[in-house]
C-alpha cells in the first residue's frame, strides 16, 4: 500500500465501500491502522470483511447500491463541512 505507506500520524484515511468486501481497501486499513493513522470507513450492507478494521465506521444497512452510495455521500458531504467550518 504505498499511499498508505507515506500516511502520517495525524492523516486520516476514509474509505467508502458499498459491499464491504474489497480486498485493497481493507488491507489499506489494517495497514494505516498499523501504523497509527486514524481510520474511517462508511460501509454498505452488513460492513462485509471491512466490517472492524478502522477505528471509526458506518454501517450502512441495506440492499440496494443506490441507497447505500446516497447516505455515503451524505456522510461524506457532513465531514466536509465540518472539516471547512475548522478551516475558517
Amino acid at each position: 500500500m504505498p499511499a498508505v505507506e507515506k500516511g502520517r500520524t495525524a492523516d486520516l484515511l476514509a474509505v467508502f465501500i458499498t459491499s464491504g468486501n474489497p480486498t485493497d481497501l481493507t488491507l489499506a486499513l489494517e495497514t494505516a491502522r498499523a501504523q497509527g493513522l486514524k481510520t474511517m470507513a462508511v460501509l454498505g450492507k452488513t460492513g462485509g470483511t471491512a466490517k472492524g478494521k478502522a477505528r471509526h465506521e458506518i454501517i450502512v444497512p441495506g440492499k440496494v447500491t443506490e441507497r447505500i452510495k446516497k447516505v455515503q455521500t451524505f456522510v461524506l458531504h457532513a465531514c466536509l463541512t465540518h472539516t471547512d467550518a475548522d478551516i475558517e
